[in-house]
């Protein structure tokens, strides 16, 4: 069914191939001349999030078995976040080890590491805004 779907949408005839592997799915697909084969849920090296969020709760969730950092960088300073490491993706939030940060200048970046977590739950809460968040 996926492979029909995915059949569906490949209209340039960019996809090349799925394949179902011990550790996930994987697709191959061309960008121009090279071919590349890509995790299917794979955050890859890069992902940002980016939220403005005035006195809100803000949240997602990641699978971050393939990163070892998570990068947080705040637009303004005030920014609190708090984020959620585990191995249980519908336990993030009650069993997850907890820590929190608020920045105290603009345009400040911390680092985590996220190496021993498989799933991670990022909460962006008060006024202040968190301009993105990097995964490697």
């Amino acid at each position: 069914m996926l492979n029909q779907n995915l059949g569906a949408l490949n209209d340039s005839g960019a996809i090349k191939g799925m394949d179902a592997r011990e550790d996930g799915v994987y697709i191959t697909y061309s960008t121009g001349a090279d071919t590349v084969t890509k995790k299917l849920g794979n955050l890859g090296n890069t992902s940002y999030i980016q939220a403005e969020p005035t006195y809100r709760r803000v949240a997602a969730e990641f699978d971050v078995s393939d990163c070892n950092k998570i990068l947080f960088t705040c637009k303004t300073s005030g920014s609190a976040i708090w984020f959620m490491g585990s191995n249980e993706s519908t336990y993030v939030i009650n069993t997850g080890t907890s820590l929190g940060f608020c920045t105290s200048s603009a345009n400040e970046t911390k680092e985590y590491d996220v190496s021993s977590y498989k799933y991670f739950r990022v909460e962006m809460l008060g006024s202040g805004i968190v301009q993105n968040i990097k995964f490697s």
